[in-house]
């Protein structure tokens, strides 16, 4: 498994970047577990080496617009990575993006989810859905607008995930 990730991500200070990261921080103080993280979403995931990611988010961002996505209603799942999360709406822009990505790596399309995470988790599902219920509809950004991609070196915890470059979307 690669120890690089590609992420879309918002700007920082801008009062949208600062909403996501207030209240990723916040989830973040209701469980042990949960680490502090940047506002992101992963494009290409599992990438083997800076190198590669670097050349994946060079093309993404030569290609690439800013996006401003629609941000749907809060969730939850089963998975670690996405205990408590918000499903972007695949617009054709984004999904060109990552099959971009994917075609510089020589990767197949795969299914892809795109979405914010608002908390990494392995608390229960019934914790996770009490948690979801409880975020205030106003709290999230009903729109996310992602004009940066960046390589981020994700091996190890959470706490120890860099970002090692990023580039601006065209």
């Amino acid at each position: 498994m690669g120890t690089y990730s590609v992420w879309l991500i918002p700007e920082a200070g801008t009062a949208e970047h600062t909403r996501w990261t207030r209240l990723i921080a916040a989830l973040a103080d209701t469980a042990a577990d949960a680490p502090v993280f940047d506002p992101h979403l992963t494009l290409v995931g599992s990438v083997a080496d800076a190198h590669h990611a670097t050349r994946v988010a060079q093309a993404v961002a030569n290609v690439t617009p800013s996006l401003e996505l629609r941000v749907r209603d809060v969730q939850c799942s089963t998975t670690t990575h996405q205990c408590v999360f918000c499903p972007v709406a695949p617009s054709v822009p984004l999904l060109r993006a990552r099959r971009h990505g994917s075609a510089v790596l020589d990767r197949p399309d795969t299914p892809y989810v795109p979405h914010v995470s608002l908390i990494y988790s392995d608390m229960s599902l019934a914790r996770r859905v009490t948690l979801a219920d409880a975020i205030e509809p106003t709290a999230i950004p009903d729109r996310l607008r992602l004009t940066r991609v960046a390589v981020v070196d994700t091996a190890g915890p959470v706490s120890e995930w860099e970002p090692i470059r990023a580039f601006p979307l065209s």
